[in-house]
């Protein structure tokens, strides 16, 4: 640990980070060194050399947008990505570029329905700082097409820009009355007549629709 003055706080020697509650012990009374036990290392946020960071949603994923200052002297940038805010994991990596001021970006093409993101900047000594996180939004529509309906004997599944996982039929009564797996198409000839409500979970983020079907 070092601290800058008498009395101001301790940090690590390699920057990037600040401790909450420790323990130090001085190597003299004269020292502006110390050995230090820490029960957490908290990031230090970005400052004024980030310029922005945002992002949005886009047909195909979510585009992240950033761009800093060259005084950062940033050697590369890592997006993180979370579902609560709260745990992050690797997303993507970034090497930075030598101009005064560049716009940066990376695409998630495989975001959730709320996702956070948070920026780490790396300088060339190692040092890192974590930026503000960001929340983008997505509404995930497929197109959806189920024919014939009303059906007799095969149905014919239609997601726009998704592959079916799984369809479920069932009952009017809620009994689960037939599974299918990776398939556009069921037959449900051996189904009796009535009305069944079919359930399809995609391969975008497991999205699950949820439709009502009529067996001749």
């Amino acid at each position: 640990l070092k601290q800058d003055n008498v009395g101001s706080p301790w940090g690590f020697t390699n920057g990037g980070i600040r401790l909450n509650d420790s323990t130090t012990t001085s190597f003299s009374n004269f020292s502006n060194y110390a050995l230090a036990y820490a029960d957490s290392i908290i990031p230090v946020p970005m400052g004024k050399e980030l310029l922005v960071f945002e992002g949005e949603p886009t047909p195909k994923g979510n585009l992240l947008n950033w761009s800093i200052l060259i005084s950062d002297k940033a050697d590369y940038f890592e997006i993180e990505k979370s579902k609560d805010g709260k745990s992050f994991h690797y997303l993507g990596k970034v090497n930075a570029q030598d101009y005064n001021e560049t716009g940066y970006h990376l695409l998630d093409n495989n975001p959730y329905e709320k996702t956070y993101y948070r920026l780490k900047q790396v300088d060339i000594e190692g040092k890192y700082k974590i930026s503000k996180i960001i929340l983008i939004t997505n509404k995930f529509e497929g197109k959806l097409s189920i024919y014939p309906n009303p059906a007799n004997e095969l149905l014919n599944i239609s997601l726009e820009n998704e592959e079916v996982l799984s369809v479920e039929i069932y009952s009017n009564i809620g009994a689960l009355v037939k599974v299918e797996y990776n398939s556009n198409q069921i037959n449900i000839s051996e189904l009796n007549a009535g009305v069944y409500i079919i359930k399809i979970q995609s391969d975008r983020n497991n999205a699950t629709y949820i439709e009502r079907l009529i067996k001749q």
